[in-house]
């Protein structure tokens, strides 16, 4: 038998007994006490407690019904602590004014800022770095000359450009009705942006075929637009605006 363990019964349950009532008196957590394994020690007692040892018995449950009752006013309260902890909270809240309020959140405001960044150390550590490891092969004379690029830039004239395109809309809806979009813009860029800017201005519409997919400049019209992306088809530029 393992030391320590009661020999008799009644001894098991007068131990129960003793452990529910110093949980009782005590006014803690009710749930520290393991209610399930103080019903099993006196059910397997049962069975060999004397006549005096049955109300003994009665004891000890009717003090672990009254423990399971602390348990269920400790959820209830429990319950409605957090079910009016948060309207305690707003009710505070709208009571505070301005600098009250702001006062509230510094004190509870832990901001998280992280900045990483090149300091003018690790510039000249990193310069040390590469000057330690030298050239791996000797550099020629004039190595590190960048040559001059000459070129020159062409600007197209935007204003020309969007005046082509303008007067060319408005001969095609006039004498059309409508033009298909490839048909105008001609696979150039500034004419596509030419057109864009003219359709945004409200001087055209864009229509989509529902089953083709083909998109036509159409007059303007009414109501909520949405944009349209449209893929260019042939070579790009503005080298090709020219006014009809």
């Amino acid at each position: 038998m393992v030391a320590g363990t009661p020999r008799e019964p009644e001894d098991v349950v007068r131990r129960v007994l003793e452990t529910v009532v110093r949980a009782l008196e005590s006014g803690g957590d009710p749930f520290a006490v393991d209610v399930g394994r103080l019903f099993e020690e006196l059910r397997e007692a049962l069975p060999g407690l004397r006549e005096w040892g049955l109300t003994l018995d009665a004891e000890a449950v009717r003090r672990l019904a009254e423990l399971i009752r602390k348990q269920e006013e400790w959820v209830e309260g429990r319950v409605s602590t957090l079910s009016l902890g948060p309207f305690l909270a707003l009710v505070k809240l709208a009571a505070l004014g301005p600098r009250e309020l702001a006062l509230e959140l510094l004190k509870a405001w832990r901001p998280a800022v992280s900045l990483d960044r090149m300091s003018l150390s690790d510039l000249l550590k990193g310069l040390e770095y590469l000057g330690s490891r030298g050239p791996r092969y000797p550099l020629e004379p004039g190595a590190l000359e960048v040559p001059e690029l000459a070129f020159e830039v062409n600007v197209p004239d935007l204003e020309s450009v969007l005046r082509n395109v303008r007067e060319e809309l408005r001969k095609a809806l006039a004498s059309r009705g409508r033009i298909p979009y490839s048909e105008l813009v001609r696979g150039d860029a500034l004419r596509a942006y030419a057109l864009s800017v003219l359709c945004g201005e409200g001087y055209a519409s864009l229509e989509v075929e529902p089953l083709s997919g083909e998109v036509f400049v159409v007059p303007p019209r009414d109501g909520e637009y949405e944009s349209v992306a449209v893929v260019l088809k042939g070579a790009g530029g503005g080298t090709r605006a020219k006014g009809n």
